[in-house]
């Protein structure tokens, strides 16, 4: 009777521990999707700024070789 009473405990401390490694992981899941989206947004707005200084900086260039003759306005 001891020994089937420690088994079934033994088997219910297992059950619990995969349940609790479930969630753990489920939990993690998660966690990381949202950590996915932010770091696409992160990534959005920095190919948005450089896009943005690209522009500005062509600009510039345009700018100074009309100043310097080398291109027509």
């Amino acid at each position: 009777m001891i020994g089937i009473s420690m088994m079934i405990a033994a088997y219910y401390q297992i059950q619990m521990k995969f349940a609790s490694m479930d969630r753990s992981m489920g939990d993690m899941h998660e966690e990381l999707v949202v950590l996915t989206a932010k770091m696409h947004d992160i990534e959005k707005q920095h190919v948005e700024e450089l896009e943005h200084n690209a522009e500005v900086l062509e600009e510039e260039n345009r700018s100074l070789m009309q100043k310097l003759g080398l291109k027509k306005p």
